[in-house]
């Protein structure tokens, strides 16, 4: 079976690594960017399976990287699930009208990121407690 590779574009470096670490106990790649540029090249030159998308990082934010994203053939085949902090109550449907598949709020529930990374992309719930899924 072929490594999970995800793209996590969030520009706070402590949240990044929370959700990195934990992601990884699922024998999942996780790549950080730290600003929408950043994101945008590096999905470009893809290979990921999954994009998590922080809206609010410097260099136009996720609302212009989920139209980057959709625009690009390299790209507009990747789910996104927004992982955002924001007050915005219109921010969910947004994210939606823009193509994203679900909107997470921050503080990210790692159990509930997985079961919604897990449900997102198809993939089998794990096999009992060693957190992978079974061959």
């Amino acid at each position: 079976m072929r490594l999970l590779k995800i793209l996590y574009a969030e520009d706070d470096p402590v949240a990044a690594e929370l959700v990195r670490s934990g992601l990884r106990k699922h024998g999942w790649q996780v790549h950080i960017a730290r600003d929408s540029m950043q994101a945008s090249m590096m999905a470009a030159k893809g290979g990921f399976d999954l994009i998590l998308l922080d809206l609010q990082m410097p260099g136009g934010g996720g609302y212009v990287n989920l139209q980057r994203f959709g625009m690009s053939m390299n790209t507009a085949d990747i789910p996104v699930i927004v992982v955002s902090g924001t007050d915005d109550e219109r921010a969910p449907e947004k994210a939606r009208r823009l193509g994203a598949q679900a909107f997470v709020k921050k503080p990210v529930d790692l159990d509930e990121l997985t079961a919604l990374i897990r449900s997102t992309l198809g993939l089998p719930e794990p096999d009992g407690e060693s957190g992978t899924a079974p061959a």
